[in-house]
């Protein structure tokens, strides 16, 4: 499933590109779930507080309260999100060199054709679809959905799932095996029936133990020692050769 975000002061150009979008869904087969905004002010609330998380945002430039430019600048600066791609549009081409910094993954004139949003869609799909950039969980009614990037941690409690992250930690009732198979197998690995490790965030690694850069210290247990031991030494082994060069 694709979450996207469509961000225009002109109701019209909101519902031509979700339409298309939904069309396109039905073309190709896959679940595009979308969310308006009429305001840049309305989209960054929606992203800061209520923590909504995209997988592609089209973003106007010419927006009323503010500009396209100015949110993509806090969602890369300010939130440094650069999971969530930017696909910016306007009546205009004169703003290039304002978007450079944003690192958009494209630009489409007004007005919006068909075509452009299934050109928009396939180039997505073509350099992101593989990745797992996103965790998603539950809690209460309600779904959420997490940067991978941005996990130090998941540890287990019985029926409890606890996720360390950059930014906060956040409980939920879940399975253990359930989280771990949403996770990107190369970055995250299963220390200990209750711990998983982003190996981006270890500080170092013992023999039966890991210690993590917020000062969590993890045993590994003995089911997986042999396991990881194998795979610091590729790790080790990965990084001297690219060193080399």
């Amino acid at each position: 499933m694709y979450r996207i975000g469509i961000c225009d002061d002109d109701v019209t150009v909101c519902s031509e590109i979700e339409n298309h979008l939904q069309e396109y869904a039905g073309r190709e087969n896959i679940k595009i779930e979308t969310d308006v905004f009429l305001s840049g002010t309305e989209l960054c609330r929606a992203i800061e507080e209520e923590k909504i998380l995209f997988h592609l945002l089209f973003l106007d430039i010419e927006l009323g309260d503010s500009s396209g430019v100015s949110v993509g600048n806090m969602l890369r600066e300010k939130l440094y999100n650069e999971t969530t791609q930017i696909v910016f549009i306007s009546y205009s081409r004169e703003y290039a060199m304002q978007l450079f910094k944003i690192r958009p993954m494209d630009f489409l004139l007004k007005p919006i054709q068909y075509e452009k949003i299934h050109a928009a869609m396939q180039l997505y799909r073509k350099l992101y679809s593989g990745n797992k950039f996103f965790f998603e969980y539950k809690k209460g009614k309600r779904n959420f959905q997490i940067a991978q990037e941005e996990i130090i941690c998941v540890k287990c409690e019985g029926k409890k799932i606890h996720l360390v992250t950059t930014k906060e930690e956040i409980d939920f009732y879940g399975k253990m095996a359930d989280a771990g198979r949403q996770l990107e197998a190369v970055k995250f690995w299963s220390i200990h029936k209750s711990f998983i490790i982003n190996i981006d965030y270890v500080y170092s690694f013992g023999k039966d133990e890991i210690h993590m850069v917020n000062g969590d210290v993890l045993p590994i247990s003995k089911a997986h020692r042999k396991e990881i031991m194998m795979k610091v030494l590729e790790r080790k082994k990965w990084r001297e050769q690219n060193d080399a060069f």
